[in-house]
């Protein structure tokens, strides 16, 4: 619970934060909140005190910081970070010391820091450093660090090199005999055609269902709230940068949420999956509601609803307007005077 804890912290901790815009941007001075940019290329070589959220093509992080959210062909970090480390990246390189975890989907991660546990997707994962307890989804692992507990891994090919040393145990996935894998294939390909047979009807519902479910709650917002739809359009047309990150930041951190509660609440956490798909219906309906408070209201619901079918429109559209409602609730609980962010 303590990593739960720790990402939505995270989230509303953007009372001092610093956007960034640029080709290549670095830091030399010390940041006293958080560093938010999408430069193409951004380098920390000074102490950021809050946390670094980064969609930046490269990201070098050579000073300390409290955490860090990232999305980036190539991640390089030499400096400490405080708390956790969530990423998504190509190349993954982790030098420094983490305080509590990292959790990452990469295709390479090599990790020569200590840090707590490791909870990774990707291709190959080498551990040079010391870490408490792996959990890895992966087609390679080698350990020539130390592991103080246990490696859960998918993959049969663990390799212990040189010094390297797991204190746990290792657990491996059972083998799978190859009539058992003849029967899967032939179920998956069964899968598949009835799939490809109902995807016409499944998109036909989906559009009625998204359509219905954006108009009835963004019409309700626009007619019997309307301090909060012109609310949600101020931060919009305003805070719109700093709404994207928010919104990208939640929409990369509840999948790792969901990941992170299985073994605790085990089919509960379907659940919340469930809830992380009407997310998306509440996110578009945020944003029909902010755009039409300046245009008008049926053509902003044709179009955002239209475009959501389109995948990358419909994650654009999810992220800006979640981030437009996040905004807005700090916005509103930073009233309360006995609410500290």
């Amino acid at each position: 619970m303590k990593k739960i804890m720790l990402l939505f912290m995270i989230l509303f901790s953007t009372a001092h934060t610093v956007p960034i815009k640029g080709n290549r941007v670095e830091i030399r001075e010390a940041v006293e909140g958080n560093v938010v940019s999408a430069s193409e290329r951004l380098i920390v070589n000074a102490e950021v005190k809050g946390s670094v959220i980064s969609a930046s093509k490269y990201l070098d992080i050579n000073r300390r910081t409290k955490n860090i959210v990232a999305a980036a062909g190539e991640i390089n970090i030499t400096g400490d970070i405080d708390n956790i480390l969530v990423s998504a990246s190509k190349n993954l390189t982790v030098n420094g010391s983490v305080g509590d975890s990292i959790i990452a989907a990469c295709d390479n991660l090599l990790l020569t820091g200590n840090t707590g546990d490791v909870i990774v997707a990707a291709r190959e994962v080498d551990i040079n450093g010391e870490i408490a307890n792996l959990y890895a989804a992966t087609d390679k692992v080698y350990i020539s660090g130390k592991v103080r507990g246990n490696v859960y891994t998918s993959t049969n090919k663990v390799e212990i090199i040189g010094d390297g040393e797991v204190l746990g145990k290792i657990y491996y996935p059972k083998e799978v005999s190859g009539s058992q894998r003849e029967e899967r294939i032939r179920e998956e390909v069964v899968r598949k055609e009835t799939i490809k047979k109902g995807y016409s009807f499944f998109r036909i519902g989906a559009l009625i269902h998204s359509f219905l479910g954006v108009l009835i709650i963004s019409l309700l917002l626009k007619r019997s709230l309307p301090e909060v739809a012109e609310s949600l359009s101020d931060n919009l047309f305003k805070k719109g940068l700093a709404a994207f990150f928010i919104g990208l930041f939640f929409m990369v951190t509840l999948p790792v949420f969901i990941v992170i509660t299985i073994p605790v609440f085990g089919i509960y956490s379907l659940g919340i999956m469930s809830g992380y798909l009407f997310i998306f219906i509440l996110s578009k309906s945020f944003l029909v509601a902010a755009l039409s408070m300046r245009y008008n209201y049926f053509l902003s619901l044709v179009v955002v609803v239209g475009l959501s079918f389109i995948y990358f429109f419909s994650i654009v559209f999810s992220i800006l307007g979640f981030g437009i409602f996040l905004i807005f609730i700090k916005r509103t609980l930073s009233k309360n005077p006995g609410i500290q962010f």
